[in-house]
């Protein structure tokens, strides 16, 4: 029972953790896309802007290959 409880708090810190990262990559994404449209980019260049925006936010799993 006590290993039980122990994996149980275990997974509640990871749920935590991964709520937190889940809410800063939408805060992220959110603000990227909104100046995205405000600069009117398309294409390759909207490609550019978001991958420059996840790797400055630390986000590069995120990252687009460009075709």
């Amino acid at each position: 029972m006590e290993q039980t409880c122990r994996r149980m708090k275990e997974i509640e810190q990871e749920l935590l953790q991964l709520s937190e990262t889940m809410r800063k990559e939408r805060s992220v994404l959110r603000e990227e896309l909104e100046e995205r449209h405000r600069m009117g980019l398309h294409g390759d260049a909207a490609v550019e802007h978001y991958n420059e925006w996840m790797q400055r936010y630390g986000m590069d799993y995120l990252m687009v290959k460009n075709a």
